[in-house]
């Protein structure tokens, strides 16, 4: 490690993050050329030199200073990968996120190309994957009317998941720009609609504990949640959890019925 100066630097290849974590500026060189990896809001000349390194080395010196592994920093760094030809899956941070395969690079470089709102919305919620796999795979105009969706709403992910999904579903009647008049068409079964009006009456029955399924029931997880300040709190949620046994109960046969579980 040393200090060195110099004008003859890359700036922006490993610029990727909006915020700056106030590392000091730090510099590798890949194949003789200088490239600045940190402290990027710093405006001199001077840099903290880690050496020569490979461009798979100056990724992985790159993603110890990354202040939020978000959404769109997984996509910047699959545009990287892919510009020198690096499997993401031989990344660490690809690796500790389950990111893995050229399906899920193309969703996430291709991710960079949606409207701007919207990929603001997946970034902020870490929209999966998968889920943003679906909207890639749509046509222009049903993108559009999905971040139509999400400027005038501002859903919740779980809502988000199911309008994206029905979006996809219903692909051939979609308007050219969204509308909060429009309504799908229900296509739900009867055992589908008896699941709904079932977890309906889980989120009833609980309140002011909130349950809530972050899938859409690709799995049967729910999370439960009530902020305490006091024992009296403490004991009204214990006696929720205990009085509602029989309401879980109804919901977990029917998502066995469904085969959800």
């Amino acid at each position: 490690m040393e200090i060195i100066k110099t004008d003859k630097i890359d700036k922006e290849l490993f610029n990727i993050e909006e915020r700056d974590n106030n590392i000091p500026p730090i510099a590798v060189s890949i194949n003789n050329v200088y490239y600045q990896i940190s402290g990027f809001a710093d405006k001199n000349n001077e840099y903290i030199y880690y050496g020569e390194k490979n461009i798979k080395e100056a990724i992985e010196e790159v993603c110890k200073y990354i202040y939020n592994k978000s959404f769109i920093i997984y996509a910047k760094l699959a545009l990287i990968c892919n510009k020198f030809n690096i499997p993401i899956d031989s990344i660490s941070i690809f690796q500790e996120k389950g990111l893995k395969g050229k399906k899920t690079e193309e969703i996430l470089l291709n991710s960079l190309n949606l409207p701007k709102e919207l990929l603001y919305y997946i970034n902020k919620k870490d929209v999966s994957v998968k889920l943003t796999g679906i909207i890639l795979s749509q046509h222009k105009h049903i993108i559009n009317f999905i971040k139509g969706y999400v400027i005038d709403n501002e859903p919740s992910i779980q809502s988000f998941r199911v309008f994206v999904e029905k979006t996809a579903d219903f692909k051939d009647i979609i308007p050219d720009e969204y509308n909060k008049d429009f309504i799908f068409p229900d296509r739900r079964s009867i055992l589908h609609k008896e699941m709904d009006n079932c977890y309906n009456e889980v989120i009833k029955a609980f309140s002011p504990l909130k349950i809530i399924n972050n899938d859409s029931f690709e799995s049967p997880k729910l999370s439960i949640s009530y902020d305490i300040y006091n024992m009296e709190d403490y004991d009204k949620v214990l006696n929720i959890l205990s009085t509602k046994k029989e309401v879980i109960n109804r919901l977990y046969k029917k998502m066995s019925d469904l085969k959800l579980k």
